[in-house]
């Protein structure tokens, strides 16, 4: 027999089920705990870095390269993405979820204290590089 036929010749059976599928929605629907800010760990940072009046091809084997091979040695960063524009190198750096939220504010730490030592090695007519994370990481429940 299909489920249709059997649908319509059991009418009654049907419209009480379709009721309590109804009502415990309904009900759990208000049960339901809800949060307008979930927690959630952002790991992601951005180290800009300007080079006024610089090609990309300059700003990215003067600044963008120097900058992914030292930010590369932390054991924390799962990827790093690097732009290079006329006379600006963003670099977005991604950490491994294994990075907890205790540890977050340390492993930043860690990256700028690693971005201000290369910066001593990079052109002195950069502007920067500035590490922002702007502690989006701080996203509370």
């Amino acid at each position: 027999m299909n489920l249709t036929k059997l649908t319509l010749n059991n009418s009654r059976i049907t419209l009480i089920a379709v009721l309590l599928v109804a009502i415990l929605g309904v009900s759990n629907y208000f049960v339901m705990e809800r949060d307008s800010m979930p927690p959630y760990t952002v790991r992601f940072a951005s180290v800009v870095t300007r080079m006024p009046g610089a090609s990309p091809l300059e700003v990215e084997s003067l600044v963008t390269d120097p900058l992914e091979e030292v930010i590369r040695e932390l054991a924390q960063v799962k990827s790093i993405m690097g732009e290079s524009r006329e006379g600006l190198s963003v670099i977005t750096v991604e950490l491994s979820t294994d990075v907890g939220k205790k540890e977050l504010d340390g492993v930043w730490m860690q990256l700028r204290n690693k971005v201000e030592d290369a910066a001593m090695t990079l052109p002195p007519s950069i502007v920067g590089p500035v590490v922002k994370d702007d502690g989006i990481g701080d996203v509370y429940g």
